[in-house]
């Protein structure tokens, strides 16, 4: 590994170069020196991981009469709800009939067909500003800062899992907690960007920051200082983790997985996108990095649900899009091995979530638009998911209900079901321990398990 750092080093060779301690620009000044934990944070992945883990954030808030469920919770029918929604067409999952959506997910049929799935409806979302709250679902705790210090499913995993890269997000940042230090991601703003870092320096890279340059600088010298005591203690045990997970992090960047992250003409066409900067192309984008063995917890955001304005027909057209995404998605994740397991499919190995910041109010403002509303929804899907089921629900207010003995009941301070409950599930079906789910929750619900 050089030494020196040229002032116009692009973000591909700094990833690359600070690949052993964690990459993504977090380096030796914020990890801390000791041994043990600079080990901890670059190990491979281990060849038995505890599922892969996609979670799909719809952001802006989306349209619950619209995206899971307009009949549990008498929402089709409900007072509550603008007159126009009885008329929009809902349909049911073939041979799942307590699976009902509304108009705009009918092209997701097919996917929600194919896997195994489970609606959560009603959740009770405390607050219903976009950070807040879309940190709130994706890590089950509530806070009211923006400080960002709890952890996403995501990242608990890929830390739970010892991954370099920790976690893959592409689109917005999610919350990382104590993980950015540990475990950071490998993040990108879009399925291009991710590509081109991978590939090399982009025409016109901008050169980094001084200030990152001289952690990277620190890092590369603590390194060449450790690749010095390497050579003369070889036989320790101590520094034999190193020498495997060396080889390990500079053979991740030498694979050419910017070569496995193209949009073809077939895959453009059936995911409905025109190229990697289609903010759609998550979807295909998902599915490229499971492939490629990068990393199997990811996080893809797909703007533009915050339909403060001719909601219904902007909103339809929206969740039309994402249907169809949906199910060329599941059906690659069925065609394709798990690069760790190649016995059994991606789509067998892998627990999908499908989620967005809250819903939307019932009544349309004075633009034809919908606000923000305090509730929230889910779709999970695939691995550990019992088939079927409908979690929630919201009463003749279109507010959310409680939750007890698998039945909607009036909400009070022990029945109310949150988002940290339903996290505290999803990632105890993924597989980690339950030892480190407490500060979340204590609460599992069990229905949704397969």
């Amino acid at each position: 590994m050089s030494k020196g750092i040229p002032e116009g080093i692009s973000r591909r060779e700094l990833l690359r170069q600070g690949a052993l301690l964690g990459g993504s620009g977090l380096f030796l000044s914020t990890l801390g020196a000791p041994w043990s934990r600079l080990l901890a944070a670059t190990q491979a992945c281990p060849g038995t991981l505890p599922g892969r883990y996609l979670q799909i954030v719809l952001s802006g808030g989306w349209d619950s009469s619209l995206a899971t469920d307009p009949v549990v919770g008498s929402k089709a029918s409900s007072a509550a709800y603008q007159p126009v929604y009885q008329t929009l067409e809902t349909a049911t999952v073939s041979g799942k009939n307590s699976l009902v959506v509304g108009a705009g997910l009918d092209t997701a049929l097919p996917a929600f067909q194919a896997l195994p799935t489970a609606f959560v409806n009603g959740m009770l979302v405390e607050v219903t500003a976009h950070e807040l709250a879309s940190a709130y679902l994706m890590t089950g705790r509530l806070s009211l800062s923006r400080s960002r210090e709890y952890p996403a499913c995501s990242a608990l995993l890929g830390a739970g899992a010892g991954c370099f890269p920790a976690h893959v997000v592409v689109g917005e940042s999610i919350p990382l907690g104590d993980t950015r230090q540990t475990h950071p991601p490998l993040h990108a703003s879009s399925m291009e960007s991710m590509r081109g870092m991978l590939a090399g320096p982009l025409s016109g890279d901008e050169p980094l920051d001084p200030g990152v340059l001289n952690d990277a600088q620190a890092a590369v010298d603590a390194l060449n200082q450790l690749h010095m005591a390497k050579q003369g203690v070889k036989a320790q045990e101590l520094l034999q983790p190193w020498v495997t997970s060396e080889q390990s992090m500079m053979d991740l960047y030498s694979r050419g997985y910017a070569q496995q992250f193209q949009l073809t003409s077939e895959l453009s066409e059936r995911y409905g996108v025109e190229d990697l900067w289609d903010e759609f192309a998550v979807l295909p984008g998902a599915l490229m990095v499971l492939k490629s063995g990068l990393c199997p917890f990811v996080t893809v955001t797909i703007d533009g649900f915050d339909t403060h304005e001719d909601h219904l027909t902007s909103h339809t057209a929206l969740l039309r899009s994402f249907g169809t995404g949906l199910s060329a998605l599941v059906e690659d994740l069925q065609a394709t091995p798990d690069p760790d397991d190649p016995e059994r499919s991606l789509a067998e190995t892998t627990t999908i979530a499908i989620t967005s910041e809250f819903v939307r109010t019932p009544l349309f403002n004075l633009a034809d638009g919908t606000d923000h509303w305090p509730s929230g929804s889910m779709i999970l899907m695939g691995r550990g998911i019992q088939d079927g089921v409908v979690v929630g629900a919201t009463g003749d207010d279109a507010f959310a209900l409680g939750w007890a003995n698998d039945a909607a009941v009036e909400r009070d301070a022990t029945t109310a079901l949150k988002p940290e409950h339903v996290v505290a599930t999803v990632l105890d079906i993924a597989g980690l321990g339950s030892e480190a789910l407490s500060e979340i929750s204590e609460v599992r619900i069990d229905a949704l398990r397969g």
